[in-house]
């Protein structure tokens, strides 16, 4: 079966590259050239995976890119650029300065055997839960970082962060503010790194393990619907 994916760019040069590479292979592409249509198409249609053009989204309006984060808490998702010189497509993911391998081999990794999903849209709220951040669950004093969430929704949250993280990190995390101390595990969706273009540095955290008492208080907490 076919590999359904949408690509996010504009028009030019860049986009027919992208998909006359790809045209070999067994994709069913959708494109869109901006995050708003990129929006209502996900909420549309189920896909495999999110492409998107470097040069598309640095001219993306400022609330537009906000969408980016939704998006990554739920769908495969990769950054694309057209080397002038070597006419070659590098491929990037989310805070990462360096390339994750063809994308050929993103296609086939990543999104073949990913189920097909339709965007939930979740609502974010910008509130501050206190978090203790641990790479191994041990929680121990020169492991664990305290912290805050920058803004929650019923999927995942955005914590401040200074130190080094990767895409598909594990994370755990304790919320203070819970009653149940349970450690909620998390995977790293994306990244902030600290000192890149004025942003508050840290990491969206998709929640993988979350207790139903958990999910429950942050969304009452936070005015979510549950």
């Amino acid at each position: 079966m076919a590999v359904k994916l949408i690509l996010l760019s504009g028009e030019g040069k860049e986009k027919q590259f992208y998909l006359d590479s790809i045209s070999r292979l067994d994709v069913r592409m959708d494109t869109v050239s901006t995050f708003k249509q990129l929006e209502k198409k996900l909420l549309e249609s189920a896909y495999q995976g999110v492409l998107v053009d470097l040069k598309t989204k640095v001219r993306a309006l400022k609330q537009e890119k906000e969408l980016a984060y939704q998006i990554l808490e739920q769908f495969p998702v990769v950054q694309l650029r057209l080397d002038e010189q070597t006419q070659e497509i590098k491929t990037l993911y989310y805070g990462k300065s360096i390339g994750d391998g063809t994308l050929e081999e993103f296609i086939l990794r990543d999104c073949r055997f990913f189920e097909p999903r339709i965007l939930r849209a979740a609502h974010r709220v910008r509130i501050h839960f206190n978090v203790m951040l641990s790479p191994t669950g041990l929680f121990s004093e020169a492991d664990a970082e305290k912290t805050i969430t920058c803004d929650v929704s019923r999927g995942g949250c955005f914590l401040f962060s200074s130190r080094k993280h990767h895409y598909r990190q594990r994370v755990f995390l304790i919320f203070a503010d819970l009653k149940d101390r349970t450690p909620i595990i998390g995977e790293v969706r994306w990244v902030k790194n600290w000192g890149e273009a004025l942003q508050i540095p840290g990491i969206g955290v998709e929640f993988k393990e979350i207790t139903d008492g958990q999910i429950s208080k942050i969304c009452r907490t936070a005015r979510l619907k549950p």
